[in-house]
């Protein structure tokens, strides 16, 4: 994002090779699929997805991610009847990893959860944890920058602080 300098195009990169560190079996949100699905248990540390990202991004992916994820559930709950790939140029559904398939969403906070834990909860992994605070006000910055304006032009009957605003509120 702008101020951290990550990019939308280095987030799509990273994004690519995560979702190509995935078993065949796992990749439904691969291209051309309209929408990309994250289980909780790929972003976890003993999964090793990540290790996918290099580790200088790691940190501004996973709160890209985040944000991301943040922003499809706000479009979900307060804007139901509009498309957020207009915005998000991809869609994204953050479940658990239930071995039936049921694939139940979760909050998006559970990815910053996951990204440092194992699915246990425990933290006795390989992978040192990611460090998503030292970027988090930044890739936020630069994503409220982004997104603001291509509300302004793509979707001018959603109003950008408002939508925004309620970003910020369903962070908890």
């Amino acid at each position: 994002m702008e101020g951290s300098g990550y990019s939308e195009g280095l987030f799509s990169e990273d994004l690519a090779a995560f979702a190509a560190a995935l078993p065949v079996n796992e990749c439904s949100h691969r291209a051309p699929a309209p929408v990309c699905n994250v289980q909780y248990g790929m972003l976890t540390r003993d999964a090793r997805h990540m290790d996918s990202v290099p580790a200088a991004r790691r940190a501004l992916f996973a709160v890209a991610l985040y944000a991301h994820l943040l922003a499809e559930s706000v479009f979900a709950r307060h804007y139901p009847a509009f498309d957020p790939g207009r915005i998000l140029a991809r869609r994204f559904r953050f479940t658990g990893d239930c071995p039936f398939g049921c694939r139940n969403a979760l909050p998006p906070r559970d990815a910053l959860t996951a990204v440092n834990l194992s699915p246990s909860g425990e933290d006795r992994c390989p992978r040192a944890p990611i460090p998503i605070w030292d970027v988090f006000d930044d890739v936020f910055d630069a994503l409220g920058r982004t997104w603001r304006e291509r509300l302004r032009e793509r979707a001018p009957e959603i109003e950008p602080t408002e939508f925004w605003n309620r970003c910020l509120a369903d962070m908890v």
